[in-house]
């Protein structure tokens, strides 16, 4: 049913001019109709259209759809379309629009506020689609500042709920001050470069900005004052929009102000906008990555002065300055080494909250100058912060350990940072009377702490047990030990292999250890060193084939003799599961496992119970799973998540491991979603009431197009000839009531 408004058309219909965009065309339209603003014009024509699933084609007023816009002003759809910056997506932070064949951020243009040149609105009365990008900051034809904030409220102008030369609180913007630039642009206007070259003009923006602001941040930094923009932006030379020297000396000359700028935090802070990038174009990004990384070798430690008040960092700065990830900052936070601030609200974000909370910038100078290097005492070494393990606790306590003087920094760059760290550690002497504690004599012996115990507790070796469960072995008692036993990791780490390996290999030829898993629970095998000869491991390292007696199982499992029986392994390789799968289906009784045999200790299964098992859910291509239902559902323009809502119309089934469903009642569940609509979308094309409808079916009239789904509520489906029979009765009233009012004016006038 067509909508009240299809036929409506403006009085006055202003052809669309290329400078400006669809948004700035809608609010000439609206002026020269004597509308208050363009939520009037938008709703006069309702381009509020099926909004539930399309992006807005105008952002800032939200126009969701160019046909009811172009049947009002009587020009084509395509010209509307190229003055259109159309969104990706409807709603979401992360939401870009296309221009020129690629997508942008949002917050790239002013989409929510306005911004003009008064004696351009005046002369010309169009918004220029050149004002909308935030890099705009001035007329280069009068040679003034934009204006973003009205005169007499003092609030930006809103796109929605103004006019074309008035605000929403009746001020006229061709009267707004103009404030006369100091430093102009190298007269060249935004929209009239090459996308390289926007996107190049971005990025020295983005860098630009960021050398008085902590933070790189794009988005907030474009969303600064004009002016403040304008001071940094004018810098901007064409010749630096040309890839080579003069857009590498920018960013270079860039890069030193901000390093002077922050001098104690170093030079990977200095880069942090160059790392993070303006995620407008991958190339360029890595490019800025490169650049910063060579202009980090060529850098280093800058002496302060004086001792300056720092900005607050969020944890994600810190991290990329220090070159580590953000659990290791809130590992040295937890530790007191940083000092933890709150973000001071802003206009945006009054309250802070969690994602607020950032480290003082003065802490994080104090912990970079704590490492510098010293010079270290003779009887120390060397503890290395690599990036694998830095977040180990000892390795962190360290760093604390500084100012009292017990530790010293013998390597730390700036340029690196924190995995360049080396800390010594004091090499402390053992002063004992040839007594041993248990972790001095695993030290000595290179295994763990724990084999120790177990060994002293099996009575293989000679101890003394002291008070508060402690252990104490004399030296010469555990050189008899080491004489006589000999654990299989000396053995792994004399020949190269794997211990566990080597136990299984020494225990298939023979060779009965005295200690260990499958004697007395030990942690790892112990033979006598008599039975370890050069012969027996010249065997070892012949033997091909060896019983695995530990690990993760069996490495050699023999199968079923019987034809009808199958072993674990078999069934896996015979429905193409892994273990995990079958333990699934054996629990939720598709399959039984037969009783164990006494020879064979795993589990075995019917070979015909699993081969209709199979016949049935793997083989069948009529089962499908919640994935592929999916796509199937997508390809026909439906929603898996709608046809399940509705009662009883598409049933599921579990075949032991996941939720399956039938792809033949799954394509008779669309097709008849496709023939038939819901009482909302009635409601919505025949304007009427939904409850005038559904009396309408419950009573009869419309009951031969009704179809009840039984559930626990109810609803209503119509097929398609109800909307054909509904438009129909609609066409005879209107055209009843058309003759009814002509007849009546037929007789006034007689």
């Amino acid at each position: 049913m067509s909508s009240p408004h299809s036929a409506f058309q403006f009085l006055a219909r202003p052809k669309p001019d290329p400078i400006e965009q669809l948004a700035g065309y809608l609010l000439r339209l609206a002026d020269v109709n004597c509308l208050r603003h363009t939520q009037e014009l938008c709703q006069l024509v309702q381009s509020r259209v099926d909004t539930t699933t399309r992006a807005s084609l105008v952002p800032q007023v939200g126009v969701y759809d160019l046909g009811p816009l172009a049947s009002s002003t009587g020009y084509s759809v395509e010209l509307l379309e190229k003055l259109a910056r159309p969104l990706d997506v409807r709603v979401g932070r992360f939401r870009q629009f296309e221009y020129q064949g690629k997508l942008w951020p949002l917050n790239m243009i002013r989409y929510k506020y306005r911004a003009w040149c008064p004696q351009c609105l005046k002369a010309k009365g169009k918004q220029l689609a050149a004002w909308d990008w935030h890099v705009t900051t001035y007329c280069p034809e009068h040679q003034v500042l934009l204006a973003e904030y009205c005169t007499v409220c003092r609030k930006r102008v809103s796109w929605r709920h103004s006019s074309l030369y008035h605000c929403a609180c009746g001020a006229e913007l061709t009267r707004a001050a103009c404030e006369p630039v100091t430093a102009a642009a190298d007269g060249f206007t935004f929209e009239a470069l090459s996308h390289d070259e926007q996107l190049r003009c971005i990025a020295l923006a983005y860098l630009y900005l960021s050398e008085d602001y902590p933070e790189a941040d794009l988005a907030s930094l474009l969303a600064a004052p004009i002016s403040d923009i304008h001071n940094k932006v004018s810098l901007i030379n064409k010749s630096y929009l040309v890839m080579g020297d003069g857009f590498e000396t920018a960013m270079q000359e860039s890069l030193e102000k901000r390093y002077a700028n922050y001098p104690g935090l170093g030079p990977r802070f200095a880069v942090l906008p160059a790392l993070r990038g303006t995620l407008l174009d991958p190339e360029l990004d890595q490019r800025l990555c490169v650049l910063a990384e060579e202009w980090i070798g060529t850098q280093g430690a800058r002496p302060t002065h004086q001792v300056t008040s720092y900005p607050a960092i969020t944890i994600a700065g810190v991290a990329a300055t220090l070159n580590v990830s953000d659990h290791v900052v809130r590992s040295l936070l937890s530790k007191g080494l940083l000092q933890q601030t709150a973000v001071a609200p802003t206009t945006t974000q009054p309250v802070p909250n969690k994602r607020s909370i950032a480290i003082d910038g003065d802490s994080l100078v104090a912990l970079q100058q704590r490492l510098t290097p010293t010079s270290a005492d003779a009887n120390t070494a060397g503890v290395s912060f690599t990036r694998f393990g830095i977040d180990h606790a000892t390795r962190l306590t360290l760093i604390s350990t500084i100012g009292t003087g017990r530790t010293s920094v013998l390597a730390y760059d700036l340029r690196v940072g924190l995995p360049s760290l080396v800390l010594e550690k004091p090499v402390e002497t053992p002063s004992h009377d040839g007594s041993l504690s248990v972790k001095e004599a695993a030290q000595q012996l290179g295994i763990y702490t724990n084999a120790i115990y177990r060994v002293v507790k099996q009575g293989l070796l000679q101890h003394q047990r002291l008070p508060q469960r402690s252990v104490l072995i004399q030296a010469h008692d555990l050189a008899a030990f080491h004489q006589q036993y000999v654990f299989v990791r000396e053995l792994a780490k004399m020949l190269a292999c794997n211990a566990t390996n080597l136990a299984d290999r020494l225990i298939t030829i023979g060779i009965q250890p005295v200690h260990g898993p499958t004697i007395d629970g030990g942690l790892i095998y112990l033979f006598r060193r008599a039975d370890i000869t050069p012969a027996v491991l010249g065997q070892v390292a012949t033997a091909q084939h060896y019983q695995s007696r530990c690990g993760r199982g069996h490495k050699q499992q023999a199968g079923s003799a019987d034809a009808t029986k199958l072993t674990s392994r078999e069934t896996c390789s015979l429905l193409d599961i892994p273990p995990r799968h079958l333990e699934k289906l054996c629990n939720r009784g598709f399959l039984t496992p037969l009783q164990q045999d006494a020879e064979s200790p795993q589990p075995l299964f019917n070979r015909k119970e699993i081969e209709q098992y199979k016949a049935r859910y793997i083989d069948s291509d009529d089962w499908v799973d919640h994935q592929q239902a999916t796509g199937i559902a997508e390809e026909h323009g439906m929603s898996l998540r709608h046809l399940l809502r509705i009662p009883r119309l598409l049933p599921t089934e579990n075949n032991g491991i996941c939720t399956v469903f039938s792809k033949e009642k799954l394509l008779s569940a669309i097709q008849f979603r496709q023939s038939t609509i819901t009482l909302k979308e009635l409601a919505s094309i025949s304007q009427l009431n939904p409850k005038t409808i559904k009396r309408e079916a419950t009573s009869g009239c419309l009951q031969a197009e009704a179809i009840m789904i039984d559930g626990k509520q109810p609803r209503l489906f119509f097929h398609h000839l109800t909307v054909e029979k509904l438009k129909s009765l609609a066409a005879v009233k209107k055209s009843a009531m058309s003759n009814e009012m002509g007849g009546m004016s037929d007789a006034g006038l007689s």
